[in-house]
């Protein structure tokens, strides 16, 4: 009986162990992620400065401002009957969103 008891006494400070290495490995990788995303906040290319970036505005509309809202654009499009009334645009160029304003019932 007392051979069995150490046995499983073994056994089970070797699974103590183990989730203890298993703890330790994981809270390291958790730590190096958010290292690592902090570390690369912020660093997303801003549009390059000479490159054309291409935009897709629906046929029969024009520009008619552009403004710049934080680190992005704002675009408002004319004639407002058939197209987005603005388009934002990110620091890279991308396009975020569209907004369509209709007037109230």
């Amino acid at each position: 009986m007392a051979e069995r008891l150490d046995r499983n006494h073994a056994t089970l400070k070797a699974i103590v162990i183990g989730m203890g290495v298993l703890i330790v490995v994981g809270f390291a990788v958790v730590v190096f992620e958010i290292t690592r995303r902090l570390s690369n906040m912020g660093a997303e290319e801003a549009f390059p400065a000479g490159e054309a970036r291409a935009l897709a505005v629906p046929q029969g509309c024009t520009l008619a401002e552009i403004a710049g809202v934080g680190e992005r654009l704002a675009l408002r499009l004319e004639p407002a009957a058939s197209c987005p009334d603005l388009i934002y645009l990110d620091a890279a160029g991308r396009e975020v969103g569209r907004v369509e304003l209709r007037p109230a019932p």
